[in-house]
């Protein structure tokens, strides 16, 4: 019996955890199953930190090791300019508007941060 319960935990901390690290948000749901517009935004904010993170290790393994990461940092970007377009289909198509809401204010977070790797 212990040893169930011991999975059952564990299954619970890994889903919470997977969700975290690609949402930003803890939760034990996966992302779009709130619905799926205000889903989706949730999921391309995770995408959005997640390809952050990933450009700023690039610059620091530049910085620290002298490695040659332009590609890295090259594909990273290619990857955010796409989510930045998903994410203004969204602001600018979906029916609800606290979904709209939401996809612009991440729309405007995607394009500061743009401004300030320039």
């Amino acid at each position: 019996m212990k040893v169930i319960l011991a999975i059952v935990i564990a299954i619970v901390v890994a889903l919470v955890a997977i969700n975290y690290f690609t949402t930003g948000e803890i939760s034990l749901m996966p992302p779009g199953s709130e619905g799926s517009g205000e889903g989706q935004v949730n999921h391309l904010r995770g995408e959005f930190t997640k390809l952050a993170r990933d450009y700023r290790q690039a610059q620091k393994q530049a910085a620290v090791a002298g490695l040659d990461t332009t590609e890295d940092a090259a594909a990273t970007l290619a990857e955010l300019d796409h989510v930045q377009d998903e994410v203004t289909d969204i602001a600018l198509n979906a029916p609800e508007v606290e979904t709209r809401n939401k996809a612009k204010a991440l729309l405007e977070e995607i394009k500061q941060y743009k401004r300030d790797i320039e």
